[in-house]
């Protein structure tokens, strides 16, 4: 059995691609993958973006070693040193990310902003990670009686992201603290925002079903997508890793 990689990547209907992703796979047969998606609302965007995925992939077999604590925090702060450092990047800028390390049977992640990692398992979609936006902060308000839940959820602002990359301190970092195992069948889902809001999770997890392997499913998940036909369509992006029998 071999680790299998599916991966989707489309403008959309925006004038330029703020999304990155790639993939490696490394000298013992495991396989990371990096997903970031550039702030649309910031300048550079795509840049900061750029940077992080060229980051992690050049740096992971630095880090990505035998006994190094901590790996993939470690490397999120390597990329984040990187990007606040970097002149040619203006002020206002940054990325989420989204980084994944699968090693045959098991796992570890670890993100940042408001991209999800997801598992699929036995025709379900598990929500690994959590947005870093302000409505979680409202919502904390809302348990300790400080305002309405109605008010936390209808708030302006409740979607801002609280947390980036190229922020320069990350006020939130979220990831695993031990490897998750795998079951035959499963897959690892990265994607941008531009695929969960466009398509709905049963959609996603129905194009797993469909596709059987990882790749046949991307490309499915792609057609999906476009089938919407969304005037306002954002750039998306997914990377589905799988762990199967060789030659699927």
């Amino acid at each position: 059995m071999k680790i299998s990689v599916g991966k989707l990547h489309h403008i959309g209907s925006r004038k330029s691609q703020q999304d990155s992703f790639g993939t490696v796979t490394l000298e013992d047969e495991t396989v990371l993958a990096v997903l970031a998606d550039g702030m649309g609302g910031l300048s550079d965007g795509d840049k900061v973006s750029q940077i992080l995925v060229y980051t992690i992939l050049s740096q992971s077999k630095n880090v990505l070693k035998e006994g190094v604590i901590a790996p993939l925090y470690q490397l999120v702060g390597i990329a984040n040193d990187v990007v606040n450092a970097d002149s040619d990047i203006g002020q206002n800028s940054g990325s989420t990310l989204l980084v994944v390390w699968q090693k045959q049977n098991h796992f570890q992640w670890i993100s940042v902003g408001d991209s999800r990692i997801y598992l699929y398992r036995a025709g379900n979609l598990i929500q690994m990670n959590s947005e870093h936006v302000y409505k979680k902060e409202l919502l904390l308000s809302a348990v300790n009686g400080d305002m309405s839940y109605e008010n936390a959820y209808t708030d302006e602002q409740s979607e801002c992201l609280t947390s980036y990359m190229g922020m320069g301190r990350l006020r939130h970092i979220e990831g695993s603290l031990r490897d998750v195992e795998l079951e035959p069948g499963d897959r690892i889902l990265l994607m941008s925002d531009g695929v969960f809001n466009t398509i709905s999770e049963k959609e996603i997890a129905e194009s797993v079903i469909r596709g059987g392997d990882v790749k046949k499913a991307a490309e499915i998940m792609l057609e999906e997508i476009l089938k919407k036909n969304n005037p306002v369509q954002d750039n998306f992006t997914a990377v589905i890793l799988g762990w199967d029998y060789e030659g699927m």
